[in-house]
């Protein structure tokens, strides 16, 4: 493993912990990256199996997303909802463990930790590659995307005086 990926797990040590059940082995790069719209707004949907614990993987090229608290602890795989684990929804949908796959936004799985504790980091493994999104220092994501989206209304709102202004000028 790389100078780069241990500095990295002793930075973060709970993903040490949560990718010691991954195969910590199996990264082969790492980065921390800010949460913005354009990431929120992507859409994940994955054919799923049970992989440990509460934990599901799709197939190789499959990116596992989870949302975590502060501490680390996952708070909901995104693209993956929990379904009743009796027998008869896996008879009769085949489901494996009671879980399903749907595509879901990032943004859509952050908004159902909504009454759990606060999800501070969205983590991203997909082909040995290991990324790390996280809002501002001190603060949630949901902080965050409130603080982003108001920022964007305001430059929408500007452009619309903008294009409203020219139109104005162009019937005198």
């Amino acid at each position: 493993m790389s100078g780069k990926i241990e500095a990295f797990f002793r930075e973060f040590p709970f993903l040490q912990e949560l990718f010691t059940q991954h195969g910590k082995e199996r990264v082969r790069s790492v980065r921390v990256s800010r949460i913005d719209h354009e990431f929120l707004e992507r859409r994940v949907s994955l054919e799923v199996f049970p992989l440990f614990g509460d934990v599901v993987q799709g197939s190789a090229e499959s990116e596992l997303l989870l949302v975590l608290d502060q501490d680390g602890k996952t708070l909901v795989q995104v693209g993956i909802k929990e379904l009743s684990k009796s027998s008869w929804w896996k008879r009769l949908w085949g489901c494996p463990g009671g879980y399903w796959e749907f595509p879901e936004s990032i943004g859509e799985a952050i908004m159902r930790c909504d009454g759990q504790r606060h999800a501070h980091y969205v983590v991203s493994f997909r082909k040995g590659d290991l990324v790390l999104y996280k809002p501002p220092k001190g603060s949630t994501i949901q902080n965050w995307v409130e603080e982003q989206t108001k920022r964007e209304r305001e430059v929408i709102h500007t452009e619309v005086e903008k294009i409203d202004a020219e139109a104005q000028s162009h019937r005198q």
